[in-house]
């Protein structure tokens, strides 16, 4: 029978059952619970609980939930010099008797502040962690098999806090479900040696920008990108859908003998299945693909995105807004004092700068080309299989397929990409002709170039992760057949890289879905490892396909050869 008291994690108590983290917080205050605040303080003082953060009230939510939905919870970090787990839950069923006596309707969490503000920074395996990477591979068939009656996103295998903890860290859209508290992780628990910890998390989707509009905060594109040639980081999207990501870069086909010149190389779930393939579904015999046919190359793909050129529209017409009421501002001018003129004349000009921009961004023609082909598939990677074999005794990992997301989009005439790499602090020449394959169970030092986030770097983990093929297929999908697990690479920002950025953890952003990942051992033509797929906030791992893999299956689909970029050797770093 399932207590009503919540204590599935030793430092987590509460009542009725609490939603899995992470949470969202959002602080509300006291006025509608007269005299409540006092008589908790006399609860915990009685069993003895130190709050030593005070008694707060707020919503403490999973991501997504309504504002409707979110229910009022007295929480209440417990000091560490006297905090034990049995005082913690007779506090809280007393507080639970005490609500319920008033008729009140508030949840109740107690936090060992210790954990509360634990370190959760997140490191790569390491290619010298052969005894992890082992168990690892090993067992990953044993964790997807215990794991399958759950709606599971994705399996990491990283290293966890200061103390560098190697953990298996599982996301989950189901994880509020109680089996897997009282099934599921206590029988992994029994089967995962001791000195390996387990994190199970919410996550509804993938962070690959299918929708959260709140995650790209104030990151607006620069108004630049309406006036330049189409480059390598660029927004694209679909025009009228919702979906965005970035264009990676430009790959050159030709068949028959026929140059077909430059198409740009995206993820296919940028261009929308659900748009794509309208009531359709086509799926292979292994349960997982969704290949595009000939109709939707008349769909006009645009740049920027319809979102990322809506929210510049929003930005803009904001900051007018707030600089015309300095300018018509009476009480705003006279508290100028003696420079209220010069303050004007400045602010006057803003006004006329912003308005001309919107202009400008309003006017542009965004279309620039059609889907050429896009797919969602599998690939066995057979060289790294290989590879993989000879390093290190085989495992039964080897039997899942890698996941590749890719699109091309097929320019109109009077489009010009520019195919140069962007300007780069780490001073690379203006020239990508190279892709290259990895190595197993090694890691690579890499950067790539997002929507938003410029040149970022990262670290290519020796540990591959597994993701559920079901929950790529995106949230409009209709196709469903049951998922089945993929392989991808894992990368991982260790936290002074990004120290400046307002996401300092993660190595690909939201809406960066499609950048190239480039190996940062060169400055004179970069190579370029893989195509970004999505990043995890909880594990802080982002996730990468590789390359050479979508290079292939690119050139299986069209029936073309890629001649640009070409293959070269790899290097590890």
């Amino acid at each position: 029978m399932v207590s009503d008291i919540d204590t599935r994690l030793s430092y987590r108590t509460g009542w009725p059952i609490l939603p899995a983290l992470p949470v969202i917080h959002t602080d509300l205050d006291w006025s509608d619970y007269p005299d409540l605040q006092r008589e908790i303080w006399a609860i915990l003082i009685n069993n003895q609980v130190d709050a030593a953060s005070g008694v707060m009230i707020c919503t403490r939510s999973n991501m997504g939930v309504p504002e409707s939905d979110r229910k009022p919870t007295i929480f209440i970090i417990v000091g560490a010099q006297r905090d034990d787990e049995a005082s913690r839950v007779q506090a809280v069923r007393d507080i639970k008797n005490l609500l319920q006596s008033r008729g009140i309707e508030l949840a109740v969490e107690l936090y060992a502040n210790g954990q509360y503000i634990v370190d959760d920074s997140t490191f790569p395996i390491r290619s010298t962690d052969t005894d992890l990477l082992q168990w690892w591979e090993l067992n990953i068939p044993l964790l997807v098999d215990t794991i399958s009656p759950h709606n599971w996103l994705s399996i990491d295998f990283i290293l966890r806090g200061s103390e560098k903890r190697p953990t298996v860290f599982i996301s989950a859209d189901d994880a509020n479900d109680w089996p897997w508290w009282i099934e599921t992780i206590p029988f992994l628990r029994d089967h995962i040696p001791p000195h390996i910890d387990i994190e199970l998390k919410y996550m509804k989707h993938l962070d690959s920008g299918e929708d959260d509009v709140k995650l790209t905060g104030d990151k607006t594109i620069p108004t630049d990108d309406y006036e330049c040639a189409i480059q390598m980081g660029a927004s694209c999207g679909i025009s009228g859908h919702p979906n965005s990501g970035v264009v990676g870069g430009f790959v050159k086909l030709e068949k028959d003998g026929r140059d077909l010149g430059h198409f740009a190389l995206t993820n296919q779930h940028v261009l929308p299945k659900e748009v794509l393939t309208g009531e359709e579904e086509f799926t292979n015999s292994d349960g997982f693909k969704e290949h595009i046919t000939d109709r939707p190359r008349l769909l006009p793909v645009v740049s920027p995105s319809d979102f990322d050129h809506n929210l510049k529209v929003q930005e803009l017409e904001g900051r007018i807004e707030s600089t015309k009421y300095l300018v018509d501002n009476e009480d705003e001018i006279r508290a100028w004092g003696e420079r209220r003129q010069e303050i004007i004349i400045e602010n006057s000009y803003n006004l006329v700068q912003l308005r001309r921009e919107l202009g400008t961004v309003s006017s542009l023609m965004r279309n620039v080309g059609q889907i050429y082909e896009a797919e969602l598939t599998t690939s066995m990677n057979e060289q790294f299989v290989r590879r993989w074999k000879e390093s290190f005794v085989p495992g039964e990992v080897t039997q899942y397929p890698w996941v590749l997301d890719w699109g091309l989009i097929q320019f109109d005439r009077h489009i010009q990409p520019c195919t140069d790499i962007p300007e780069s602090g780490e001073n690379y020449e203006n020239l990508i002709s190279e892709y290259c394959s990895l190595e197993p169970r090694t890691n690579y030092n890499v950067v790539q170039y997002g929507r938003t986030s410029t040149w970022r770097q990262g670290v290519v983990s020796a540990a591959v992760s597994v993701l559920n093929s079901k929950n790529l297929r995106g949230k409009c999908s209709k196709d469903k057949t049951p998922g089945i697990p993929v392989l991808c690479h894992s990368i991982v920002v260790e936290k002074t890289n990004n120290a400046e950025t307002k996401d300092p953890y993660t190595f690909l952003s939201p809406f960066d879905s499609g950048c190239w990942v480039f190996l940062n051992e060169r400055v004179k033509n970069p190579q370029i490892l893989g195509s970004g797929l999505g990043c995890n906030p909880g594990s802080r791992v982002s996730y990468m396909m590789p390359m050479d893999c979508i290079i292939r299956r690119i050139e299986d689909s069209t029936g073309a050869k890629v001649i640009e970029p070409r293959k070269g050797p790899p290097k590890a770093n």
